[in-house]
C-alpha cells in the first residue's frame, strides 16, 4: 500500500510525497547484481523484513528524497529490549545529469552503521 501525502518542495523541486512499507524480502528477490546481497545483508543484520519509508518523487519519476526506519534487533544471544532501538536514515538526491567522479574511501575508514548501533546497544 502506498499513501499519497500530497505535493511538497524538495530543494526547490516540486515533488509528490508518498508513505509506504518496503517489503525487503521482495526487494531482495527482485534486486540484481550487487544490490541483492546488500538487501539480504541488511535483513540479516537488522532482523527486519519490512521497513517503513517516505519517498518524494519529482514529475520526471526521479526519487528526490527518502527517509526510512529500521528497528534494530540485538546481537545473537542478547535478550530483546522492551523498546527496540530504531535507526532512521534520510537522503536527498539532486543535481541529476552531472559528471561525477568519486573514489571510495579505504576499507579501514568504512563503518557499518547497523553493526555499530548494535554494538553500542549491547550491555
Amino acid at each position: 500500500d502506498v499513501d499519497d501525502l500530497g505535493t511538497e518542495s524538495v530543494r526547490g523541486t516540486k515533488t509528490t510525497h508518498y508513505r509506504t512499507v518496503l517489503d525487503l524480502v521482495r526487494a531482495a528477490q527482485d534486486a540484481s547484481g550487487a544490490a541483492r546481497p546488500s538487501v539480504y545483508g541488511l535483513m540479516q543484520r537488522t532482523g527486519a523484513r519490512e521497513m517503513p519509508a517516505d519517498v518524494w518523487i519529482d514529475r520526471d519519476g526521479r526519487m528526490r528524497k527518502m527517509i526510512y526506519r529500521v528497528e534494530l534487533t540485538p546481537p545473537p544471544g542478547t535478550p530483546a529490549p522492551p523498546d527496540p532501538d530504531t535507526m532512521s536514515v534520510a537522503m536527498e538526491l539532486y543535481e541529476f545529469g552531472i559528471d561525477v567522479r568519486v573514489a571510495p574511501p579505504p576499507e579501514r575508514e568504512v563503518v557499518d552503521l547497523v553493526e555499530l548501533s548494535q554494538q553500542q546497544a549491547a550491555p
